[in-house]
């Protein structure tokens, strides 16, 4: 019997929620509004980031295109990443736990590559995972490929 765990990245093993927010935030800020955590939470949790863009620029009346905002946003990230994300508690004992017996461990996330790998470096828990998939490796023929 294979016995394996299958692991989102974004809020299930670190906390990105709050880097979320710090960006829109930042963002924001540079076009001379304020965001609140409140806004964050009723509108702009669990959407994707093209949703959150194509909502900020309606909803402020930003005077950028669509591909400005979404490299301002992808800046303000790798420079957020780049100080830390914070790892959930638990994540590598459970890590550690699973791979000494024997576990599969897959990270299947929404992330690209280099922003998934890196944060799992910068944790230094990328040793732990057997495979990946990322956004970039998502397509419905590569899911049926990969799961028939």
């Amino acid at each position: 019997m294979i016995k394996a765990a299958i692991f989102d990245l974004d809020g299930l093993l670190v906390d990105t929620e709050i880097v979320s927010l710090k960006i829109y935030q930042e963002l924001l800020s540079e076009y001379g509004y304020s965001f609140t955590k409140e806004e964050y939470a009723k509108h702009y949790s669990g959407k994707t980031e093209k949703e959150n863009i194509k909502r900020f620029i309606d909803t402020y009346n930003l005077s950028v295109s669509y591909q400005e905002c979404l490299d301002e946003v992808l800046n303000i990230e790798r420079k957020l990443i780049s100080q830390g994300v914070e790892l959930k508690v638990g994540v590598k004992s459970l890590l550690m736990y699973l791979k000494e017996n024997n576990y599969k461990v897959t990270l299947a996330t929404s992330s690209t590559k280099d922003r998934a790998i890196s944060i799992l470096k910068g944790h230094d828990i990328l040793s732990y995972f057997d495979e990946f998939v990322f956004s970039e490796d998502v397509t419905l023929v590569s899911l049926i490929q990969k799961f028939s």
